[in-house]
């Protein structure tokens, strides 16, 4: 048996291998009207006989993100291609496990939100990050939610990585008791009109909106960088934030790159990843 494996492809697809219809995402096609976008990771095994055959891949994008088969499929022995794809799942699985734990033991210290109020935004920060894991990379929420709606995912993956940022800044300023300033509170209102822009715009317009994301998420470092650069006589505490914060800017520079570039994530960026929390 022969396994291909694909994980990358923009925006649709269907593959064929050995005259058999492996498997697909979307719905391709030479026209606008009948294109339909999807980019769930694709997994097929072939029994065939023949010592060669053909691999046929159709792919269509339009209007969507651009690129076609951005990443290398993933073809061989179905015992191995299945391998690569449980280890893969088990290093997404590794990530969102512990962001989700972290994010319940915190929501439950709802007792002490009033008296620590960063709790709560560290809690939806750990939360709003697992979600994202879970619907990038291999999909895992998929396999919880077979009918999931492309457009839904799509959607999610534009929203949740702002808002866990969001939920950051909150959790530092209320962590070093910053007072709120003007800076701070322009910041916050383009951050809500950023998220219903998001929320409110068709699918095919947030690629417009995703180079001003990045734009609004570095002036939200800049801004973090600056709180623990004021508050540096509160002393350790401020060096262990500065720690997480220097984890979690390696893992956004890499995250858009590998987005950009359609790369797989490597285990150390999975250890840098959880070094934040």
């Amino acid at each position: 048996d022969y396994g291909q494996r694909v994980k990358k492809i923009r925006m649709s697809s269907r593959i064929y291998m050995a005259d058999k219809l492996l498997d697909g995402t979307g719905q391709p096609s030479t026209t606008g009207q009948n294109f339909v976008p999807s980019n769930f990771p694709v997994f097929g095994v072939v029994d065939a006989n023949k010592r060669s055959f053909d691999i046929i891949i159709q792919v269509a994008s339009f209007d969507s993100l651009k690129g076609g088969l951005v990443q290398a499929p993933e073809f061989g022995p179905a015992d191995l291609i299945v391998q690569r794809r449980d280890h893969a799942r088990m290093a997404d699985m590794a990530v969102i496990t512990t962001l989700v734990v972290f994010g319940i033991y915190f929501a439950g210290m709802f007792r002490q939100w009033r008296r620590e109020p960063y709790l709560l935004f560290f809690s939806m920060f750990c939360l709003s990050l697992g979600l994202f894991f879970s619907v990038d990379n291999e999909i895992l929420l998929s396999a919880l939610f077979p009918y999931l709606s492309f457009f839904v995912l799509q959607k999610l993956l534009f929203i949740l990585p702002y808002l866990s940022i969001i939920s950051f800044v909150y959790y530092v300023r209320l962590y070093l008791s910053a007072p709120v300033t003007m800076l701070f509170r322009v910041l916050l209102v383009l951050s809500v009109v950023y998220v219903l822009l998001l929320l409110a715009f068709p699918n095919q317009w947030l690629l417009a909106l995703l180079w001003p994301g990045i734009g609004l998420q570095m002036i939200v470092f800049m801004y973090i960088f600056g709180l623990l650069l004021r508050h540096r006589h509160q002393g350790a505490r401020v060096y262990y934030i500065l720690l997480g914060v220097f984890f979690l800017t390696i893992s956004w520079i890499f995250a858009q790159t590998r987005y950009q570039l359609a790369l797989d994530s490597p285990y150390y960026i999975i250890i840098t990843l959880l070094l934040v929390v």
